[in-house]
């Protein structure tokens, strides 16, 4: 009698049955880690971006600029290339005397929340000539699905130029700021 090898028909369509079953289940579970581990990498560039400026201003003894650029002025689409340039007459221009320090395109789905009035940009350097490197108060939230959900957060770059990313979140895990004495909603408006 001769024996057979191989698979039959009925164990083949449960073999894959069983294998669809478990993608779609893991499918969304995956595409959610996808999106997270790529809103992380978003984060960690600002971050990178905001500290690199802080210690450029030093090591350039000098005060520079971190703003949208456009036409080599600061601009106030924040979608443009952010560019971190010496700025030495704070005029929010890059003359053909300073240079850019480094550039950040923002992933096309990002989308901010900026508060302070005007053009976007943040300054650091030595700003009261007495040698002492500090930054501009500001902050803003960034949204790096273009929504402000879980993956958003707040950041602030306090007097001496360091970020901070701000945990404070709402019942709907959205990122909250501090400003006039009381947490607020932030938002991801441009």
């Amino acid at each position: 009698q001769m024996q057979r090898t191989g698979f039959t028909l009925i164990e083949l369509v449960v073999v894959i049955a069983v294998v669809m079953i478990v993608t779609g289940t893991s499918l969304p579970r995956l595409t959610e880690l996808s999106q997270s581990y790529s809103a992380y990498q978003e984060k960690k560039r600002w971050l990178q971006l905001f500290s690199f400026a802080r210690a450029s201003a030093a090591l350039e003894n000098s005060l520079v600029t971190l703003c949208p650029l456009q036409a080599n002025r600061c601009a106030d689409d924040m979608h443009q290339e952010w560019a971190l340039f010496t700025d030495s007459n704070r005029n929010k221009k890059l003359d053909p005397d300073e240079k850019i320090l480094r550039v950040l395109l923002p992933k096309a789905e990002t989308r901010f929340g900026y508060y302070n009035l005007g053009q976007p940009y943040f300054r650091f350097g030595d700003i009261r000539g007495d040698n002492t490197y500090l930054g501009m108060a500001s902050g803003f939230t960034l949204c790096p699905l273009g929504e402000l959900d879980k993956t958003a957060y707040h950041m602030t770059i306090n007097i001496l130029g360091r970020a901070k990313l701000h945990s404070r979140r709402n019942d709907q895990q959205q990122p909250m700021r501090f400003s006039h004495q009381r947490w607020q909603m932030a938002r991801c408006d441009r």
